[in-house]
């Protein structure tokens, strides 16, 4: 008696291994491209929103020293617990662009202002703080819409909004960043 061995099923063993690496490969590939896409698309919003959180974060302090003034600032901050230092504001109006991101550790560009009850908030005669080339015409109830940032060479831009307390009452501490 003669047994004969049958390699039916030895086949299909091996169809299935070789489907399994290929969709196996597959998968590879797919994860690689879609890993470098995401990142080469999304880099730049990503160190914005990084630089955006970084700024407005030290904002939110009082600053060092405590009583700091333009020419003694080490840390920029212009609040203490969330309520805004007035004083501490008009010294950051004084504090040279240049150096202020020095400051913030950033190469990014910014404009910092703060807006009450819909209306941009006059700090030393200007409605905002940062970018030279921003320009925000004055007058009365002066919004957000009136900010020019057409000479600020604006290509990606991060708006990051903050609460404060400005004189008492509930206001926004808006921070654009942008490169």
């Amino acid at each position: 008696m003669e047994r004969s061995i049958s390699t039916k099923g030895q086949v299909w063993y091996l169809d299935f291994i070789i489907g399994g690496l290929i969709f196996m490969a597959a998968l590879v590939v797919f994860f690689l491209e879609a890993d470098t896409l995401e990142t080469s698309d999304t880099n730049g919003a990503t160190s914005l929103l990084g630089n955006a959180v970084s700024i407005s974060s030290e904002l939110l302090t009082p600053g060092t020293p405590q009583n700091w003034t333009a020419a003694t600032v080490e840390r920029i901050g212009v609040t203490n617990s969330y309520r805004l230092d007035l004083a501490k504001l008009s010294e950051f109006k004084s504090v040279d662009y240049q150096t202020a991101r020095s400051l913030f550790r950033t190469t990014k560009e910014f404009f910092m202002f703060i807006e009450r009850q819909g209306c941009l908030v006059d700090i030393d005669g200007a409605y905002g703080i940062g970018h030279p080339a921003v320009t925000v015409p004055g007058g009365g109830c002066v919004t957000r819409s009136a900010i020019d940032l057409s000479d600020a060479d604006v290509e990606n831009l991060v708006v990051l909004t903050r609460l404060v307390i400005y004189d008492g009452t509930p206001a926004r501490l808006n921070l654009y960043v942008w490169e």
